[in-house]
């Protein structure tokens, strides 16, 4: 069993509870094989009193400290400036506490290459540790409004240091994956997929009486909602049979005004952010799930909805082929195209028995089970391990 210390850019806390999550599943995954402790630093902009510091445990000897800073000055580009400083030494000093007291790690892994890749960068020349990074960043997606070629050439400068500098990488798709060796010239980064726990999803019964689609997402430009919107108002228009489509996520107003000037209304619910279990739940009791995405590293709630039986609507882009095959465990939808998405969203309302949710489950619980994920992390772990011992 190795010693592994995670540095993590993003993690669920108190601040953002959902921010990272498939993260600290990760984690959680990887701790059963092997004794993985998670540092993670972040701005406390929950404006509630709070401890400094916050310890999870995950067991076999695993766990999270998350050490939260207030900010000094309203937002600002000082502010932003400071921030970063503070978040470097922070991270420095809990960093170094932790070598202290726990001793030297097997090897260190970053999660999403900035910021916390500046203390993989830390811990390489004053440790002598070797680190590699997973990354999941949706900046890398040559579609993303802020693609990584927009950020400033500091940035652009300080990641490429921090590949270079990495033992590994691991990417969560092989799409993913290409475009970062495009990037940054390194050996392909090995694909280990999100997790999901069979544990709390797994297949239900859709018990409603009108068919219900689902849609998880922060409603982002990403997300592509206006179009998801757009082919709910056709759909309307070429069906009798009683549908509706619950969305969960972050509130939009604007997106909540669209669709009621779609005439919508009835056939929307915007039900808001909710935890973990309750999406499970909620997947269980729905008969298919949206993602018409612009762009995606991976899917999670696509992979949930798998595991969970529940077939899946989702955008015809390159790494949707990765997680869903047409017709069989759902259905691709070209990019860009309301209307075609409006006519895949009919076929499965009239066809929707033609899935086997059995199947559907079994399959997807063999690609993003916790065993299957922990195994990965753990022959990865052990082959960098071997290559710089």
């Amino acid at each position: 069993m190795k010693k592994v210390l995670w540095l993590s850019s993003w993690y669920p806390n108190r601040s953002e509870p959902l921010a990272g999550d498939f993260i600290e599943r990760h984690a959680m995954a990887a701790a059963t094989l092997n004794r993985v402790h998670v540092l993670f630093v972040t701005k406390d902009n929950s404006g509630a009193p709070g401890p400094k510091l916050e310890k999870r445990k995950y067991g076999n000897g695993s766990g999270a400290t998350i050490r939260y800073y207030k900010p000094w000055l309203p937002s600002g580009k000082l502010e932003s400036f400071l921030s970063g400083i503070r978040y470097f030494l922070i991270f420095r000093s809990l960093l170094a506490q932790h070598v202290r007291r726990e001793g030297r790690p097997d090897l260190v892994h970053v999660h999403i290459c900035f910021r916390a890749g500046l203390l993989g960068l830390y811990c390489h020349y004053r440790y002598g540790i070797k680190y590699i990074v997973s990354e999941q960043w949706s900046v890398f997606s040559p579609d993303a409004r802020d693609a990584f070629e927009k950020k400033t050439f500091l940035l652009r400068w300080t990641v490429g240091k921090i590949y270079q500098k990495a033992a590994g990488s691991t990417a969560v798709s092989a799409q993913l994956s290409a475009a970062l060796v495009r990037k940054f010239d390194i050996d392909p980064p090995a694909v280990i997929p999100n997790v999901v726990d069979s544990s709390k999803f797994f297949p239900g019964q859709h018990s409603h009486s009108l068919f219900r689609f689902i849609h998880i997402s922060t409603l982002s430009y990403q997300k592509n909602p206006e179009e998801i919107v757009d082919a709910l108002a056709m759909l309307k228009e070429r069906t009798t049979i009683p549908f509706e489509l619950v969305v969960y996520g972050s509130p939009r107003k604007d997106i909540r005004q669209y669709a009621e000037q779609k005439g919508l209304s009835a056939h929307i619910d915007f039900r808001g952010e909710v935890n973990h279990d309750e999406i499970a739940l909620q997947i269980r009791h729905s008969a298919a799930l949206i993602l018409y995405s612009r762009f995606e590293t991976f899917g999670c709630v696509v992979a949930e909805a798998l595991v969970s039986g529940v077939p899946v609507i989702v955008s015809d882009i390159a790494v949707m082929k990765e997680l869903v095959t047409d017709f069989k465990n759902g259905i691709l939808v070209p990019a860009g195209r309301p209307d075609a998405l409006a006519g895949k969203m009919r076929w499965m309302i009239v066809n929707r028995y033609r899935f086997s949710s059995e199947i559907i489950s079994a399959e997807a619980g063999r690609k993003y089970g916790i065993s299957r994920i922990a195994g990965l992390f753990d022959s990865y772990y052990n082959k960098v391990t071997r290559s710089i011992t």
